[in-house]
């Protein structure tokens, strides 16, 4: 995978989870918004896929407790899901 276009990936990502959040000072707002950036510094430094699969995991495990807390709507919950799973299958 050509990681410079994933990086734009994932910054294209937090400008779409930034606006996807409908309460940004709830604690798991917060933590999503974390994850991601953590997503972004390891792209950009270029750690490894294993690195970056557990991240997407992690960010995959938040999106489920977000959505419960009203952090986001179930669409925008979607989308995030389906971005994070698309990615997990083609990091190798």
């Amino acid at each position: 995978m050509d990681m410079k276009a994933f990086h734009r990936e994932v910054e294209s990502m937090q400008g779409r989870l930034n606006s996807y959040i409908d309460l940004p000072n709830d604690p798991k707002a917060k933590a999503l918004q974390n994850l991601f950036q953590k997503l972004e510094d390891e792209v950009q430094v270029g750690k490894s896929s294993n690195t970056i699969k557990n991240r997407l995991k992690e960010i995959e495990a938040q999106l489920k407790p977000a959505l419960n807390a009203g952090v986001m709507s179930h669409g925008h919950f979607d989308d995030l899901e389906d971005w994070v799973r698309e990615y997990q299958q083609k990091i190798r």
